[in-house]
Order: C-alpha cells, then structure tokens, then sequence
C-alpha cells in the first residue's frame, strides 16, 4: 500500500511469469468472420485495432498505420472532436526556465492540421481537456511521474489557430477570433477529490489517450497524441448507441467539471492571450543553445514522463549467430548453443544477475535466439563491460549445465565483450555484429542490440 513507509520510492519492472511460460503467445487460429449486421444482432460492438511500432520497426512508411487512421478519423469529423489527453505538445523544459521544447521535441503537425481544417473548413466543435502543466501526483516527485508536458491551455490553442493560418493563409483576423472560445475550447482537467484537486493544488493530470468524433465513434488505447514514438496499440470503437455511453458516464462529467461549470472568468483559455501567443517559437533550439540548468531541467521532466528512460538500466537483444562450429563433432548433431550474458566492473567482478538464452538444440551454425535481456540497478554503466559467451549445451562427452562449461572451456563455441562507455544515450536498440571466434576461412559472430533507454551513454 502506499502508505507504507520506504526507504525510497521506485518502479517496479514486470518480467515473464511465471518462468516456465511459453517464450511465445499462441497463434491467433482465424475463424470464418461473422458477417457484421449478424455480430450486431448478437450484441458485438464493430471495431477497428490500430497500432504503431515507432522506434522498433523500418522503414517509417509502414512502421506507425494508427497514424494514418487517426488523421482519417480526424479528418472525417463534421460537427465535433472531444478528446482528453494528456497533452498535445512535445516534452518541454518545464518553469521557470521554460517551457520550452527540449531537442528533437515537435509539435504533431499532421494532427494539427486536421484539427485546424475541421475547424475553418467545417465549422467543427473541438473541445480539448488537458492535464496541468506539469502535473505531479500526490507527495511524488518530478522523477517519480509528469503527466504534464508543460504547456498551457492557451499554449496548444495557439498552436492550433496557428495550424490554421499556415494553411489558410487568407484567413481574416476577425474571423480567427470568433472561433477561439466558440469552435475551440481548451481546459485544464480539474474535479473534486479531496486535498490533491485541481483546486487545491494545481496538480490534477490527465493520463488519457481519448477522444470521441461526432459522437458517433472513439478512440481509446495506449498512443498519446504529442510525439514520442513509442510502441502502441488501440482501438476504433465504431458505434453510436456504444459512444453515447461513453458520453453519459465519462466524458460529459469531465467537460462538465472541467470547462461548463467554471466561471467564464476563470476558464483557462484567454482568446487575447491564444491570439497573442501567436508570436511565440514553441519548436525546439538546438542543443547547443540550451543552459546547463535547462538542460537538467529537461532531463528531470524526461525521466517523470517516462520518456527519458531510467537510470542504470540496460535491454540487450539477442538476435542471432552465423558460422557457429560444430562443437558436437561427427555423428553428434549439430550444436545446441546458448548464450550467457554477464556484466563486469573494471576489475572483472559481476556486478548483477546474470542471464542465459534459450538453448538451441540442433541449432546449426547459424541459430536464431530473438530474446531480450534487461539488466537493472547498474551503478556506473558507463565503467561496465558486456560479456557474452556462446556455449554448447552437451559439448563434452554428454555432459551439461555449469559441470560442462566448467570442464570443456575450450569447447565454447566464441565469446564477445562490448564496453557499455561507447554507447549513446538513446531510446533506440544499437545493433552490432561481434566477432566471438576467428575462422580458417569466415569468422564466427553474435549479432545484438543494445539499448539504455534514454537513462544513460554518450
């Protein structure tokens, strides 16, 4: 419970389990599909799942389809656009230094370009909720959780009206101004709960990846709407009497508490103040031209969000060798290698647990693990050395497990080390092709990934 005192407060890291479950989920076994008026008739609701593999998958044209399907629902709207989300803009240095957008932060154009089409072109409704800027849970620190990017209600309608003069340049002032406060409404998230409200605190965050199209479909998953790439997966719910129920019991509560029972006074979003930050760069500097104590002040918000990864942990993804020997010899099948992984400070002692790949048996000279192994709490990353060895299972005489690898170290099959201080420090897996053992005519490799999650490298 979270009123149990600690010594210090972190995150837990979920793993397999339990240990003996199949590497894989099964197969999906595809049925003959039920035609859709039938499906309804039995009360099933029409969906669409969409998804997006960001950073996992190349080349970016096929990598991220739930995209392409939100800018198509966005698109098709024509009378409203109700969303609640966390926010729509890039990470950004929060104050007082900022906000700014930290390096490689941008705004989701395509988004805000349909937005700001529904609006001008079709007289759309949008009606935003948003988390406070910076939003910090409970007694939690800024490393512990963000659920705000940073940026004010006025900041992202800015944005917006802005979409809209990019691409309709003939816009008239007058008439941007009617629609700022009419078509486009943007709120802070607030309620009513207890000492941490809105109200109270300013710290009410809004972690929902939502919004509802004419009232008539929605979106609900995992893909927040401002960019960060990531893996995701969601679902297109398409039916109205199903939205309606979503309306009844979520979202016209939240517009309610949020924006229609506040004082016109105290709403949060000022068409003035909208219209005159117009005039503000909100895309990022280089990262040269950041401060030291804004160039912390980001790093701090990228570990709350999550998006800056934490620290002292390390993701290798095991692939796949080629030009294994045959340790096995004649008559004795082919190679049954595994792989251990271990990581050792400067004096070579390992300095956490170490893990082991599934064994291959009959593997052959080229065998395919595709495991991914994390190592956590590593102190000095950076002063570390990677050590993986390549292992025949039965490579001596029969014999297997520690008893073997012990006796036949000469047996092994190749051995590789990478020092973890020539790594970047990025979000994305590092792929290389090592050398484990040297050949008469072709060499024996490992191939891996290794990725610090934004936590930690060069």
């Amino acid at each position: 419970p979270g009123w149990v005192p600690t010594i210090r407060k972190g995150r837990i890291s979920v793993k397999r389990f339990p240990r003996e479950a199949d590497d894989y989920p099964p197969l999906y076994e595809a049925s003959d599909p039920v035609p859709l008026p039938d499906a309804m008739a039995e009360g099933k609701l029409p969906m669409i799942t969409i998804g997006r593999y960001g950073s996992l998958h190349f080349p970016d044209d096929t990598a991220n389809p739930s995209d392409s399907a939100i800018v198509a629902m966005l698109k098709s709207a024509q009378k409203s656009i109700k969303m609640s989300l966390q926010d729509l803009g890039p990470l950004a240095v929060p104050p007082p230094l900022g906000p700014k957008a930290i390096p490689t932060g941008v705004w989701p154009k395509d988004y805000l370009r349909e937005i700001a089409s529904a609006i001008y072109e079709r007289g759309v409704d949008v009606h935003i909720c948003l988390s406070n800027p910076n939003s910090i849970p409970a007694d939690l620190s800024m490393t512990d959780a963000n659920y705000g990017n940073g940026w004010s209600c006025e900041d992202v309608a800015s944005e917006i009206v802005k979409a809209i003069q990019e691409h309709f340049p003939d816009a008239e002032e007058d008439r941007l101004t009617g629609l700022v406060g009419v078509n486009l409404r943007v709120a802070y998230l607030r309620g009513s709960c207890g000492d941490m409200d809105w109200q109270e605190r300013g710290k009410a965050g809004n972690h929902a990846k939502f919004f509802i199209v004419d009232d008539i479909a929605y979106y609900v998953g995992s893909q927040n709407l401002y960019i960060a790439n990531l893996a995701e997966w969601g679902i297109i719910v398409d039916s109205e009497e199903q939205t309606q129920k979503v309306l009844d019991e979520y979202w016209n509560k939240l517009w309610g508490s949020s924006f229609e029972d506040v004082a016109e006074e105290e709403r949060d979003c000022n068409v003035d103040n909208v219209l005159a930050g117009r005039e503000l760069d909100r895309n990022p500097m280089d990262a040269s031209e950041y401060t030291d104590e804004e160039l912390e002040a980001m790093l701090l918000a990228q570990q709350g969000s999550g998006m800056g990864g934490p620290k002292g942990v390390l993701t290798v993804w095991l692939k796949r060798a080629k030009n294994l020997r045959d340790a096995d010899g004649a008559g004795g099948g082919s190679s049954d290698s595994y792989v251990k992984l271990r990581i050792v400070d400067e004096n070579g002692r390992t300095v956490c647990h170490t893990h082991q790949s599934k064994v291959m048996t009959d593997g052959g000279a080229n065998p395919h693990w595709n495991e991914q192994f994390t190592f956590e709490g590593l102190a000095a990353p950076c002063s570390y050395t990677l050590k993986l060895s390549v292992l025949d299972k039965d490579s001596l005489f029969g014999l297997d497990g520690k008893v073997a690898d012990w006796l036949a170290l000469e047996d092994k099959l190749g051995a590789a080390s990478v020092d973890l201080g020539t790594l970047s420090n990025t979000r994305t897996f590092q792929d290389m092709e090592l050398v484990i053992a040297d050949g008469w005519f072709v060499d024996s490799t490992i191939s891996i990934g290794l990725n610090t999650h934004g936590g930690w490298g060069n």
